[in-house]
């Protein structure tokens, strides 16, 4: 598919860059989100190595009063 021919030649794209420059190419719409479920489909997505952030399970600061703010 040429979609994977160009994620596979341009690896810093993302799927938003990578359905840019494929409209751009090859004259042909490919949305973001096709972009993306055809590099998940083939196992060219990785997923960060980081967390940005995780939740807590109270607040560090709770209120005590109605309105507090």
């Amino acid at each position: 598919m040429r979609v994977i021919k160009i994620a596979l030649e341009r690896t810093e794209l993302s799927p938003r860059e990578l359905a840019v420059h494929f409209t751009d190419e090859q004259r042909y719409f490919l949305s973001e989100s096709s972009a993306y479920r055809i590099l998940e489909a083939a196992d060219l997505i990785t997923s960060p190595a980081y967390v940005l952030r995780s939740a807590s399970d109270a607040f560090a600061n709770p209120t005590t009063r109605v309105h507090e703010v």
